[in-house]
């Protein structure tokens, strides 16, 4: 026997007078009855309790919650063997006369079958004189009091609909006249009616067809980037979401972005504004992307549960195709969709259908099933702080069922370390880096001679005159990322300065370039005493500076940094701009940290 799909059950709540009985009968002549089927709740309440609303006024409570509960069952018995939407009005308490606080009537029955709910919201100066205008019988309150229970019922509300996966919408009215206010809710309830999991897959089957439509016939390859965690290390849209229910549910994703329409379309766009400034792409997966986008034969889109907006503006500096499926909350009702963990799977598997090798790169469960699909699979380990605590159990457990049938690859991104031995090996692995990607394009390489692993002579490359190189780490902060860089090029000379006078001329006349290597570059007054002290013995010796972190202003038009650079024609390879500024002593925190003497130096 074939299982009826429940309907969709629309709740219509606010406080009495607000206009509920108005609205469901303005919205009977908007929305086609093919559709929708409409219903006064007290009026269902009344034929639960046998016909009459004064058999559920003398009623105790558990009478009053069985009959509210018979009435919300019949309702969503009638829609689903209908397949129509049901739109119901209803309330969450109720004052009744002599009684000195709203009590709450909302059950526990009616959670299990509203699907939406939309709250009317109005000041209570209105919702008062729209009281004293009413013919009907109405507990005379203040305006006070009326926002203050209005204020109570959407701070109860909330929770109860995040636990229970119902889309709680609030509307504010106020101002609006009663056929405004049931265009605006048809049209929403139009979108709610349309939402489903088969629609969403076809919406997001149609982004990627217009996404292969417009790749070159060379197409061979596609990386697929999870964004927030993967491509950076926070949650984007973390600030926002202070709602609280579990998971990367369709309902919970569906109400992320009912919330931020909610906002309005100026503040959801500041919102992104200030995200998108404080995004920033992990070095290595921003490389990764670099290379990829040099070939026409791959090509690199991001699927992620966070806004399509922000992740489209972070990488418009870095592709020149953009391709980001993500939630926009301010698409139109007949094109919106939401990224689930399963659409991520059905990304993949559609281009697999193509032909297309995938490759996948995500943090978290979540995007488990996407990397699953994958023909790679790279799992992205980010900050200690903010990466996925179940990742690695669930890794492991896919890893060992077979789901993943090679091991997993981990890039890494550096890491909060606060112990000094690691925190001296993320200098030195920093050191590598930037020497094996950047370091290299200055000063250029050459073919040598060397072994193969068969024992067998072979040409390769190595760094221009390496021999005759000489790596100087400035003060003992930039040491372990200086030993990274002579890792690297294995021949360069190293020479350990306190002082630029510990560079003598001897050791100048042997170069054929000078590596100086800080960990922080802030004023750059260090670097310029080095550099002044090796023009002056050697005017065109080639001199790079690499850097973990360089000051922003500094290397800014009329920056210090870069005045110094231009003025001496010196190169500056750094992992990272910072705007944060140090003011010290002559040791670096820095430098403390790396050799654990911050507590000597603080006395």
């Amino acid at each position: 026997m074939t299982t009826q799909t429940p309907a969709k059950i629309i709740g219509l709540y606010g406080l009495p007078g607000i206009g509920k009985t108005t609205l469901l009968n303005l919205l009977k002549e908007l929305l086609p009855h093919d559709a929708f089927a409409f219903y006064e709740g007290s009026e269902m309440v009344a034929n639960a309790a046998g016909g009459s609303l004064d058999t559920f006024r003398n009623a105790d409570g558990n009478t009053n919650n069985l009959f509210r509960a018979q009435a919300i069952a019949n309702v969503a018995r009638e829609c689903t063997a209908s397949g129509k939407t049901g739109i119901v009005t209803g309330h969450y308490s109720f004052l009744n006369a002599g009684a000195e606080s709203p009590g709450v009537v909302f059950s526990a029955a009616e959670t299990r079958h509203y699907t939406h709910i939309i709250y009317l919201s109005a000041s209570g100066e209105e919702i008062e004189q729209r009281c004293r205008d009413d013919t009907r019988a109405r507990v005379p309150l203040a305006a006070a009091e009326i926002n203050r229970w209005a204020a109570k019922e959407v701070k109860e509300l909330e929770p109860i609909c995040y636990r229970n996966r119902i889309l709680l919408s609030v509307l504010r009215i106020e101002q609006m006249s009663p056929i405004k206010v049931a265009e605006v809710i048809a049209s929403l309830i139009q979108r709610f009616h349309l939402q489903s999991p088969a629609l969403n897959e076809h919406r997001v089957t149609t982004v990627m067809n217009e996404f292969l439509s417009k790749q070159s016939a060379t197409l061979q390859s596609v990386f697929i980037f999870d964004g927030d965690k993967t491509l950076c290390d926070e949650d984007t849209t973390e600030s926002f979401w202070l709602f609280d229910f579990a998971g990367y549910s369709d309902c919970a994703l569906r109400q992320a972005a009912q919330l931020y329409r909610e906002i309005g379309s100026s503040s959801f766009t500041k919102y992104c504004a200030e995200v998108t400034s404080e995004t920033h792409v992990v070095p290595e997966l921003r490389n990764i992307i670099a290379s990829v986008e040099q070939h026409e034969h791959t090509a690199v889109i991001v699927v992620t549960f966070g806004l399509r907006r922000v992740w489209e503006v972070v990488l418009r500096g870095l592709l020149e195709n953009v391709n980001v499926i993500g939630n926009n909350p301010l698409d139109e009702a007949g094109s919106e969709y939401v990224v689930t963990p399963a659409t991520k799977a059905d990304v993949v598997a559609q281009l697999q259908d193509q032909g297309l090798e995938v490759w996948a790169f995500g943090d978290s469960p979540l995007d488990l099933p996407m990397l699953k699909k994958g023909d790679h699979h790279v799992v992205v380990v980010g900050k200690a702080a903010t990466r996925s605590r179940s990742m690695e159990k669930e890794l492991a457990s896919a890893i060992e069922d077979g789901s993943l049938p090679d091991i997993a690859q981990l890039l890494s991104s550096p890491q909060d370390c606060n112990i000094c031995p690691s925190l001296r090996k993320a200098h030195e692995q920093i050191g590598r880096y930037l020497a094996t990607e950047y370091v290299f394009e200055v000063l250029g390489l050459s073919e040598c001679t060397m072994l193969n692993v068969h024992g067998k002579l072979d040409v390769g490359y190595r760094l221009q005159h390496e021999e005759q190189i000489l790596i100087v780490p400035l003060i003992r902060g930039g040491e372990p990322m200086a030993m990274g860089v002579s890792n690297v090029f294995s021949e360069v000379m190293f020479l350990q300065a306190k002082s630029p006078a510990d560079m003598t001329l001897k050791h100048l006349n042997r170069c054929k370039a000078v590596i100086l290597v800080a960990s922080v570059v802030n004023s750059g007054a260090s670097i310029a005493e080095f550099v002044t002290h090796i023009r002056a013995r050697r005017v065109s010796v080639p001199v790079v500076v690499v850097a973990g972190v360089v000051q922003a202003d500094a290397v800014r038009p009329g920056g210090s940094i870069r005045k110094m650079a231009l003025k001496n024609d010196i190169a500056i390879v750094a992992l990272q701009l910072s705007d944060n500024k140090y003011t010290g002593k002559e040791v670096t925190d820095t430098g403390a940290r790396l050799f654990n003497t911050t507590a000597l130096e603080s006395e």
